[in-house]
């Protein structure tokens, strides 16, 4: 059973920023799953607002705007936006779930941006959830944006919480995308994650950017806009 994840690259969203260019961080993730071809997946960083998409020549791409807490879904194929708002309120971890998090010593790793990289493994529920490597104090200024981003996407599933029975509902999925979304990130800039499962991403490279074009943080004017309300969404 798999969480009907809102994430990834089918998405997009919008800003409205100056229109000249502004500094930030340019990410560069190889990103697989179970079944499927793996895929570069590019994070452009701009203060507290983020642009996702699989390269220039990408057909569709995700933003996520910062001041609004919203995320964007650009769709070129049907030219619409499916926009992402979900409220913001206190959550509560269930009882059950008891996430952990412990170091894992490494060795003859090499160094990231001058920086040690650090291993922690994640549990939830009694189980082994994902091995992160990440580097402390690398590349500080993006990592708001990212778990902005990650934290409005587990509100948005927590809406849908209530339609997956208690028996499906996997300890380490709840963890990821719902009630602990942003660990992967707590100690630093991800280099690699892996969850044991199939999923693995890693970062293949990285630029701090003097400028970055502002037209990367447009919507495109004439799409067709709609909200996750406006579709029929069946879980997997």
């Amino acid at each position: 059973m798999r969480l009907l994840v809102f994430v990834v690259l089918i998405l997009g969203s919008a800003l409205a920023y100056p229109n000249q260019p502004q500094p930030g961080v340019t990410l560069i993730y190889n990103e697989s799953r179970p079944g499927e071809p793996s895929s570069m997946v590019r994070y452009i960083v701009r203060g507290n607002s983020m642009r996702t998409d699989f390269g220039p020549d990408s057909a569709g791409f995700v933003l996520f705007n910062g001041d609004e807490q919203t995320i964007y879904s650009v769709n070129d194929q049907d030219r619409s936006i499916l926009i992402i708002h979900p409220p913001v309120g206190h959550v509560d971890l269930p009882d059950d779930l008891a996430l952990g998090e412990s170091r894992v010593e490494v060795s003859d790793v090499p160094q990231v941006g001058g920086a040690e990289p650090e291993h922690y493994r994640y549990t939830a529920g009694g189980q082994v959830c994902e091995d992160v490597y990440s580097v402390p104090g690398m590349l500080e200024d993006a990592l708001p944006a990212l778990r902005a981003y990650h934290t409005v996407l587990a509100r948005e599933q927590l809406t849908t919480i209530d339609r997956i029975p208690p028996e499906l509902r996997d300890p380490c999925e709840m963890a990821r995308y719902v009630y602990a979304p942003t660990r992967h990130l707590n100690h630093g800039l991800l280099i690699r994650q892996s969850d044991g499962r199939g999923f693995l991403r890693e970062l293949v490279t990285f630029r701090e950017n003097k400028a970055i074009n502002p037209v990367l943080f447009e919507l495109p004017a004439d799409y067709r806009r709609m909200s996750l309300s406006d579709l029929s969404l069946p879980l997997e």
